[in-house]
């Protein structure tokens, strides 16, 4: 017996030229007893019967196979467009189907892909007369030309393209939520800029442009303020990116295309190392590996400044400005940290009324960006989806990385610390564990347990968070940890 997922839309409003959300409802049926055809029939006569509403239901989406099964995670992430007469458990929504059918495919991806999230499924469409069919993994997505843009009126967007505008109103991917206090969802920029790029490409592509032009056109500039820490911090990141130009390194980091440009998320990097070497004894030699990291991807940089650098951004981000420090705390005591903090968290106080209120600081300055004009529409949107309160204090963060998760940077400081005031030196097991009662008297974290090295995986998501990517994507890409 096959199994079918459906969305079916009242087209009687006039959707989707007049209405803009009409009644939907979505669910499963098994052929051959009930077609979504045939179901969507019962459906209509149902609204008559019991709630009054003379509607005229499409069948807009069929879906096959493994995507049957997220009937249930539908239902509860969309919960809030359902209409209060039709009471709690109903499949019955108000909304823009185009949302209920992108939610639909967004979830079948991430569901059928690996754990995580960070590497989702592959999906493969295809169109014909103006239907397009998703396939990822045994799943087949069947969508009617009322939802991919056949219809009069098209939206330009792809179903893919996540839409946080659309609804509904909860956090994760489907929400595109981009919260100053959790931290960027590093998905939903990476697929948003994606999606803006293919615009960029189709709107300037090759029949709009001269011969032998391959560079898009900038049409547009883009201009945010920076106090004077948030200045040398930005100055520091980009010239240790491998990027051409401030403006080039500023439209990669600020669209979420390019999302370990900033140093404090290159600090995923050093805890890679960490977590690879993680309990080890060893000599001088096991710092050699630093160095690769360094000469890969802090240009201009030897293992000890990359270590300095990552250790000042990820300081900076607690304290609001970037700590006096000539030399690294050396940790022989557990009694350094806390003082570090205390100097970063007074100079937090001082700096409150200009760093949170985004304001920039006195005696700032002016960071310019050449930028097409797509790039910018997307870049206002996403700051229109975050906590921040306008698109500067949106970039002003985001180009420094300091929109990432507050707890796992602070995590990320303490190791580099550590790991810059020990570095050239042998490691003892003692010197282990140093770090490991750091790290649990403050994040009540345990690196080393009976059960082996980093049992809670803290290490793990955090650097995976930084990077925006797994574990085993980073270890491929600078040959550590395999």
């Amino acid at each position: 017996m096959r199994r079918f997922l459906y969305i079916d839309v009242d087209t009687a409003g006039g959707w989707p030229q007049e209405e803009k959300k009409p009644i939907v409802k979505f669910g499963t049926t098994d052929a051959p007893g009930k077609t979504p055809a045939g179901r969507c029939h019962e459906n209509q006569q149902a609204l008559s019967n019991r709630w009054g509403i003379e509607a005229t239901l499409r069948v807009a989406l069929v879906a096959e196979g493994p995507v049957t099964a997220i009937e249930g995670e539908v239902r509860e992430r969309t919960s809030s467009w359902r209409p209060k007469a039709f009471g709690s458990g109903t499949e019955w929504r108000r909304a823009c189907p185009r949302q209920l059918a992108r939610i639909v495919i967004l979830i079948a991806r991430d569901r059928l892909g690996p754990p995580g999230g960070l590497a989702p499924v592959e999906v493969s469409s295809t169109e014909s007369r103006g239907a397009r069919k998703f396939s990822m993994l045994g799943a087949e997505i069947h969508c009617k030309p009322m939802l991919t843009g056949a219809s009069p009126n098209p939206e330009q967007r792809s179903l893919l393209e996540p839409r946080p505008d659309l609804g509904p109103k909860h956090s994760g991917l489907y929400r595109g939520e981009i919260s100053s206090s959790l931290g960027q969802s590093s998905k939903v920029l990476r697929e948003r800029n994606r999606f803006a790029e293919q615009r960029v490409l189709r709107d300037g592509g090759p029949a709009q442009r001269g011969p032998g032009e391959e560079e898009i056109s900038f049409g547009a500039g883009l201009s945010f303020r920076v106090g004077p820490m948030m200045e040398t911090l930005l100055e520091e990141s980009w010239s240790h990116s491998g990027y051409r130009s401030r403006s080039a390194y500023c439209r990669a980091v600020g669209t979420g295309r390019d999302r370990r440009g900033p140093i404090t998320a290159k600090g995923g990097l050093f805890l890679h190392w960490l977590r690879s070497h993680l309990g080890e004894v060893g000599g001088p030699e096991v710092w050699t590996e630093l160095e690769e990291i360094a000469e890969k991807f802090f240009e201009g940089a030897g293992p000890r400044e990359a270590l300095r650098l990552v250790r000042r951004h990820l300081m900076a981000v607690e304290g609001g400005a970037i700590p006096d420090l000539r030399s690294p705390s050396s940790l022989e005591s557990s009694s350094r940290w806390p003082a570090l903090l205390k100097h970063a968290r007074r100079v937090e106080r001082e700096t409150r009324e200009t760093l949170p209120g985004q304001r920039h600081l006195s005696g700032g300055s002016t960071v310019s960006a050449r930028i097409s004009e797509e790039r910018k529409r997307l870049i206002q949107e996403n700051a229109s989806y975050s906590d921040y309160k306008n698109p500067s204090a949106f970039l002003r963060r985001v180009v420094l990385g300091w929109d990432r998760d507050q707890a796992t940077l602070a995590q990320c400081a303490v190791a580099t610390c550590w790991m810059e005031s020990f570095f050239g030196n042998a490691i003892s097991q003692e010197d282990w564990h140093k770090l490991d009662r750091l790290m649990h008297r403050r994040f009540e974290i345990f690196l080393i347990g009976s059960s082996g090295t980093d049992p809670e995986s803290a290490l793990r998501q955090a650097e995976e968070h930084l990077l925006s990517t797994s574990v085993e994507t980073v270890a491929e890409e600078i040959e550590i940890g395999y």
